[in-house]
């Protein structure tokens, strides 16, 4: 799963003036694991009983 540094960086690069051609695109923090890959999947359920609320 990202930490939230994962995030403050793309959060950075977006807000600096290296980002200054990338327009008009949806850019996923995901670190390459979509929703659709066998990893992510086990991932989610190898720590599912982790992050249950009661």
């Amino acid at each position: 799963m990202a930490q939230p540094k994962d995030i403050a960086n793309a959060v950075l690069y977006f807000a600096s003036d290296e980002s200054f051609f990338a327009t008009g695109l949806i850019h996923n923090m995901a670190g390459g694991h979509g929703f659709g890959t066998p990893q992510y999947s086990d991932f989610i359920r190898a720590n599912a009983d982790k992050t249950k609320i009661e």
